[in-house]
């Protein structure tokens, strides 16, 4: 547990350590490797990552943060096509409600990322009672050449002080392209 807190709190190289132990005592734990990929993937060690979400994919291919997390480590390692693959992974997962959504989401991340349109185009107007994941949301708008849009969905994000995510958004490599903006630094300097 105190890797994922770690992890969530923005320090990627503590929930590593502290995850990577979880992982030796309880190999199996499909929260604990989701979550140690997860860190391993913010902390840019792109290739662990994905040996790691690999391992779990291999026991639950329709574990969505699995599936999540190994798409978007594709992306960084220039995988486009195992990024689709995973995609189509959780697409084909029987998910409902917002995880489609998500999932629908996700997928135009991909395909914009590796060059294609997307099939589908999620609403991205920001808007504050959306049941969306923010950082994604943001992701995606900065995909799409939607600057001031990626930074309204992190001030959606940010308000909501009960998000657990809060503190991943300075490490979130889907948002570097934000990290010099006067904007997105002060988002980051308010994470408390």
């Amino acid at each position: 547990m105190l890797g994922i807190v770690r992890l969530y709190r923005g320090d990627a190289a503590g929930a590593q350590a502290a995850l990577r132990r979880a992982t030796e005592l309880d190999p199996l734990s499909p929260m604990n490797l989701v979550c140690y990929g997860k860190s391993l993937y913010y902390g840019r060690r792109y290739g662990e990552a994905r040996a790691a979400l690999r391992q779990l994919n291999d026991l639950d291919a329709a574990n969505l943060g699995a599936g999540e997390v190994l798409a978007l480590t594709d992306l960084e390692l220039g995988l486009a096509d195992e990024a689709r693959a995973a995609m189509r992974s959780m697409a084909s997962s029987h998910h409902e409600g917002e995880k489609r959504e998500y999932i629908a989401m996700m997928s135009a991340l991909v395909d914009t990322r590796t060059g294609r349109a997307p099939r589908v185009l999620p609403d991205l107007r920001p808007r504050a009672n959306a049941h969306v994941d923010t950082s994604t949301a943001s992701a995606l708008c900065l995909a799409l050449g939607r600057r001031d849009a990626a930074i309204a969905w992190l001030e959606i994000g940010m308000r909501d002080r009960a998000r657990s995510e809060r503190g991943l958004i300075a490490l979130d490599p889907r948002l570097a392209s934000l990290r010099g903006d006067q904007r997105f630094k002060a988002l980051v300097a308010g994470i408390s």
